[in-house]
Formats: structure tokens, C-alpha cells, sequence
């Protein structure tokens, strides 16, 4: 028994290990050569992201993104019903005691803390998939071996192709999803969508920003078969489908359908932290492949959501990183190689104890992590913030794809863009956590926009002005290629004209690049003087519930010294 024991133990890290070096070779070798190595093997699989005509009969479609306004809908109708609902059920049925109002689907609601905390998530997700080399790096691979090793292509409009497709995307998504839980390196890009300590259709726009960069690993195999324009429509669909399945208000579906599809109660099981449920139902649309390989667990008792050792924070960076601490200190009850264990082996796996695994027990009253704003006024200025931040996000996705000369951002363009986006959901995250750093921050990051906004507006100006000047001179300058029939004089005449025209444009930019200046200027001093203004309400406000709450009782150990 103790040698099967141990050789169990080696294959399993043996393969772990053999993964983790897979996926780090194919992330930090495969990336920094994609745009030089893969573009020239393959240039219409690059081409079929950024041009928009067909390449090769397909053209990459970004369905998940175009479904976000039906989440965003989706998200608000629930939010208002459990409201709703909640203002009902309060009344006649008072809260559960210890873990708020929703323990145990009582009553299922919203926190706007926790919704703000998940949509911030998701929108630094879409910030790393909107650069120009994250959508190739998910899809390149696929387009690569369909067109050099495809073993046969199947046809597109068949529709025993697209059910083939079908059951190979959740095949490989199973899989990836379970390495997604089962190794550290894996679930440090998978925790965040875990992290909240709610279940409601906001929980899946919250999302790791690193955890599909590995996904391909899983999914390429099937482009020896399976055409690219169909995988491109049912991996989204297994993407889509997994959005309604995060919610509380539908209780059971069907037997039948709960036997072969993923519901909302096995996917509650799922997100739930409660010892029996952890590591279960890691299906995205189809639960056949659980029951097949012993993963499968019906909901029986009420679920308890969130981690084992949750985050306690509304920090979205820090949501996507903190595990690596918890790994690094792992690493430090270890010498030498044996520290790279870590990253292969699970979550719960503890190096001083033989390497057994260990699942803390979850219990039912734990308090949540409840931290926010006190002022309407600041809620009001952090729902503002991450407003602006959509409306940079659509800037980035939009023109963030190609470099400068063709109308597009810069690749500075593009850092200020990613730099705004993550200090301003880092300051959100630190406001609701009432971090006094946040408001620093936010002021901070602010006067850099502004300094930045101000300087890209200029250099645009300026170089759309040398651009008009040098096709003028060149106009101008090209009467005759020969020489024949120039005249010098009115030559030298309208170059003097175009050039002082020229001038004038690039010391005075327009009058619309000032008012804009100007406008941004304005704004920008507005919402610096509001947030020092909030972090003042907020200051006072927290010092009078310090002050009203009562003292925190004695441990029992404090009362032993005091009585003796």
C-alpha cells in the first residue's frame, strides 16, 4: 500500500510538474515570439484579428463581447428584483444571524460592494484581452494547426461537425477548468472568479485576468478536426451559456436536464467553499464528464460561498495576485528545487506535513468581508470612476490593436490607457475597503491623466499638422517631375504660403483641441476637489462608527489574567 501510495504520488507530480513546465513554456517562450515566429508561419491567422475583410474563409468573432450588454441588462434586472424581493422577505422573515441576509439562498441579493468588486474584475479581464497580442495568443495556436496539421477537415456546415465541436470544447474546457483547481500556478489565475462571497449573475462577469492564456493548451487538439469558424462560435457559447448558471433564483430545472447539462444548483456547488463541495461540478455546459470522472456532487446542504481562506479585500489587482503570496510562503517551508512543488501541486496541499492535503473547514457563520463607502456622494463617485473606465476600455478595444501611422493609439497611448484602467480600479477597490491610501491614489492618478490627456492631445495635434505640412510641400514642390514648365517663383511662393500656414497650425493647435484641453482641465479639478472632499466625509464619518461601536469583548485568556 505504501509503495502504490508512492508511486502515485510521483506520476501525479510527474505529470503536474510536466504541465506547469507546458504551460510556462507555451506563456513566456510561445508569447514574446508570437508576433515575429507565428506571423510569418501563419500571417492570415494575425491578419484574421485585425483586418476586417474574411482571411482564409474565417474571421475571428469576438461573441463574448459582443453579449456584455445582455450581462450588463441581465445583471441590473436581477439586482432590482432581489431588491425587491429582499425588502418583502426582510418583514416576514428576519436574517439568518452571523453571515448576513442571503445565507443559505434565503433571500438572494446584492451587495454593491461586492457587484462594483466583480464588474472591476471583469473589466481589468477585457483590459489584457483588448492588447493586441492577447486575442492572437488565444487563438493563434488553434488557426496554426488547423491550417499545417489539420488530419482532416471537417466540413463547416455539417451539423454532426458542430455537435463533434460541441462535445470536444467541453471536453477540453472540463479539463482545463480541473487544472484550473486542482494546481497553484493554475488556480492563482482562477481564485478571483472565487473570491466573492456572494452568487448572483454579477459573480460571472468576474473573471481572472490571466486564466484563459493557458486554455489553449486544452482546446488545440480539436483544430486536427474541427474548422476554425465553428470553434470560434461554440467556445463562445460555452463561455455564454456559463452566465446564467451563476444565480440563486432558479432553484431546480428538469431531472433530465439536471442529469446531462450544468445548472444553477450544480454550479452553486461549484462556487460554494463548504468541504464536500470543494473541487466539484467543473462542467461549463454538459455535467455528463463530472459524473464520468468522479467530480460530480448534487446540492444537498446550503452552499457556503466564497474560498477556504477568503481575500477580505475589494482590491481587483490584488484579487488576481494574492495567491502568488500564499504560494510564496509555502515555498519558504522548503529548500533547493523542491520549492518549484508549489506551483504543481494544489491549493491545499501542505509541504511540513508530508505533503497531505488539508481542507480547512468552512463554517457557516462566517462573517463576510462587508467594507464600503458611508456617503451616498461617494458611492455616487465611484460608480462615476468606473464609469470612465468603460468608456476607456472601449477606447482601448477599439484602437489599441495596431501601432502609430494608421490612426490607432501608441503603444504609450495604449500603457496610459492599461495605466488608467488599473489605478483606477485599484483606488475604487481601496475606497470600498477604506483604505486611506485610496484617495491618494485616486488624486494621483487623476493629475497624471490630465498631465497625459494634455500631452497626447498636443503631440496628436502637432503631428497631424507636420503630417498636412509635408504632403503640402510635396504638393507643392511636385508641379512638374521634369523641371519643364515649372515657375520657381510661384513655387517659392506657395511654399512660403503653406509653410507659414503650417506654422501657425503647430503653435496654435484648433480651437476644438483647446475647448476639449480646457474641458478635460476643468473635470479633472472638479473630481480632484470632490475626492478630497469625499476622503474628509468618509474620514469623519468612519471616526463616529468607530466611536459608537462597543468595545470587542475579552478573550477568555484575558479574563483568566485579570481574575488572577
Amino acid at each position: 500500500m505504501a509503495i502504490g501510495s508512492t508511486i502515485r504520488t510521483v506520476i501525479g507530480e510527474t505529470v503536474g510538474a510536466a504541465q506547469f513546465l507546458l504551460f510556462v513554456g507555451a506563456l513566456f517562450v510561445y508569447a514574446p515570439l508570437l508576433s515575429s515566429v507565428v506571423l510569418r508561419l501563419f500571417p492570415s491567422a494575425m491578419a484574421s484579428f485585425h483586418d476586417p475583410a474574411v482571411v482564409d474563409g474565417w474571421k475571428f468573432v469576438d461573441y463574448v463581447d459582443s453579449a456584455i450588454p445582455f450581462f450588463v441588462v441581465s445583471v441590473v434586472t436581477e439586482l432590482v428584483v432581489s431588491k425587491m424581493r429582499e425588502a418583502k422577505k426582510r418583514a416576514a422573515d428576519p436574517p439568518i444571524p452571523g453571515n448576513g441576509a442571503n445565507l443559505y439562498s434565503k433571500y438572494p441579493s446584492y451587495r454593491l460592494n461586492d457587484t462594483i468588486n466583480s464588474m472591476s474584475l471583469g473589466l481589468l479581464q477585457q483590459t489584457v484581452h483588448s492588447l493586441s497580442w492577447a486575442k492572437p495568443l488565444l487563438y493563434a495556436p488553434y488557426l496554426y494547426v488547423w491550417k499545417n496539421w489539420a488530419i482532416m477537415r471537417l466540413p463547416s456546415d455539417s451539423v454532426w461537425t458542430w455537435i463533434m465541436c460541441f462535445v470536444l470544447v467541453e471536453f477540453g474546457y472540463y479539463w482545463y477548468h480541473r487544472m484550473g483547481h486542482e494546481m497553484n500556478v493554475f488556480w492563482s489565475a482562477h481564485i478571483a472568479h472565487h473570491s466573492s462571497q456572494e452568487l448572483n449573475l454579477s459573480t460571472a462577469l468576474r473573471q481572472g485576468s490571466w486564466q484563459y492564456f493557458f486554455a489553449f493548451v486544452y482546446y488545440t487538439p480539436g483544430a486536427l478536426l474541427i474548422p476554425p469558424v465553428v470553434f470560434n462560435a461554440l467556445s463562445a457559447f460555452n463561455r455564454i451559456y456559463q452566465f446564467w448558471i451563476h444565480t440563486e433564483y432558479i432553484v431546480r430545472c428538469p431531472d433530465w436536464y439536471e442529469y446531462v447539462f450544468v445548472t444553477p444548483s450544480h454550479h452553486r456547488v461549484h462556487h460554494a467553499a463548504n468541504p464536500q463541495y470543494c473541487d466539484k461540478n467543473y462542467g461549463g455546459t454538459l455535467i455528463v464528464f463530472d459524473r464520468l470522472f468522479g467530480t460530480f456532487e448534487a446540492e444537498v446542504e446550503p452552499c457556503v460561498y466564497g474560498l477556504t481562506r477568503n481575500l477580505n479585500s475589494w482590491n481587483p489587482v490584488w484579487g488576481n495576485v494574492h495567491h502568488w503570496q500564499h504560494m510564496y510562503r509555502m515555498s519558504t517551508k522548503l529548500s533547493g528545487l523542491n520549492k518549484l512543488r508549489v506551483l504543481w501541486n494544489g491549493p491545499g496541499w501542505n509541504p511540513t506535513d508530508g505533503g497531505h492535503y488539508q481542507l480547512p473547514a468552512k463554517p457557516a457563520g462566517e462573517k463576510r468581508h462587508n467594507t464600503s463607502v458611508y456617503s451616498l456622494w461617494s458611492y455616487a463617485y465611484v460608480i462615476v470612476s468606473y464609469a470612465s473606465c468603460v468608456v476607456v476600455l472601449k477606447v482601448l478595444a477599439a484602437f489599441g490593436s495596431a501601432g502609430a501611422g494608421t490612426g490607432q493609439l501608441t503603444s504609450i497611448e495604449v500603457g496610459v490607457c492599461v495605466a488608467y484602467l488599473v489605478s483606477t480600479t485599484t483606488a475604487i477597490g481601496g475606497m470600498l475597503d477604506q483604505r486611506p491610501w485610496a484617495y491618494a491614489l485616486d488624486r494621483i492618478r487623476l493629475i497624471a491623466s490630465l498631465i497625459a490627456g494634455v500631452a497626447i492631445t498636443y503631440i496628436r495635434s502637432n503631428a497631424a499638422a507636420a503630417v498636412t505640412f509635408r504632403r503640402s510641400v510635396a504638393a507643392a514642390s511636385d508641379g512638374d517631375s521634369t523641371g519643364a514648365g515649372a515657375a520657381p517663383g510661384m513655387t517659392d511662393a506657395v511654399l512660403a504660403l503653406v509653410s507659414e500656414a503650417a506654422s501657425d497650425l503647430i503653435a496654435n493647435p484648433t480651437v476644438g483641441v483647446n475647448r476639449l484641453i480646457w474641458a478635460s482641465t476643468a473635470v479633472s479639478i472638479a473630481l480632484i476637489v470632490s475626492s478630497a472632499v469625499l476622503q474628509s466625509i468618509e474620514t469623519r464619518k468612519h471616526a463616529a462608527v468607530l466611536a459608537a461601536a462597543p468595545p470587542p469583548a475579552a478573550s477568555a485568556s484575558t479574563k483568566a489574567k485579570k481574575s488572577s
